[in-house]
């Protein structure tokens, strides 16, 4: 989140937009994972996240992993 709000402050200062608003809360349905390549695997229905463990997680249809 913090990164989106450095990102919405440099544009404003750049005059390529507006001055950012507030968000409430709930706006957001995920989350930004910076590690992208070293900081997570997925074994037995489970994303192992490194700093954060392990969440379950429910596949439906085909995962793409890169």
């Amino acid at each position: 989140m913090l990164l989106r709000l450095d990102k919405a402050y440099q544009a404003f200062f750049k005059k390529l937009a507006r001055y950012p608003n507030f968000k409430r809360k709930g706006k957001y349905n995920s989350f930004t994972y910076p590690q992208y390549n070293n900081g997570w695997k997925i074994r037995d229905n489970k994303l192992m996240l490194s700093c954060m463990g392990a969440i379950k997680i429910k596949c439906i249809g085909y995962l793409l992993v890169y």
